[in-house]
């Protein structure tokens, strides 16, 4: 089982805000694996209960949408053949 806090050291402060609405929404709900991939944070848990399999395709699809350093607006840009979901100000 992976803790909120736990779940944040896995990505960058500008994604916080969105595990900590996973959390909150679903505190019973086991998270197994917290990463980024392909420059979307994703979410691996143990049950699909009401709502959180959404939930997750949500939180997977606004990341694309959000800084993972700092969560300002922007979109995912290739660098060197990685995909990074950073601003204008964390791509440089």
């Amino acid at each position: 089982m992976i803790t909120r806090e736990t779940a944040k050291r896995c990505v960058g402060a500008g994604w916080h805000g969105l595990i900590d609405e996973f959390y909150n929404e679903f505190p019973n709900v086991l998270m197994v694996q917290v990463k980024e991939k392909y420059g979307r944070l994703c979410l691996y848990h143990d049950a699909c209960t009401d709502g959180s399999t959404d939930k997750e395709i949500d939180i997977a699809k606004r990341s694309m949408e959000m800084c993972e350093v700092c969560g300002k607006p922007t979109e995912s840009r290739e660098i060197r053949g990685w995909v990074w979901t950073l601003c204008e100000f964390h791509y440089q």
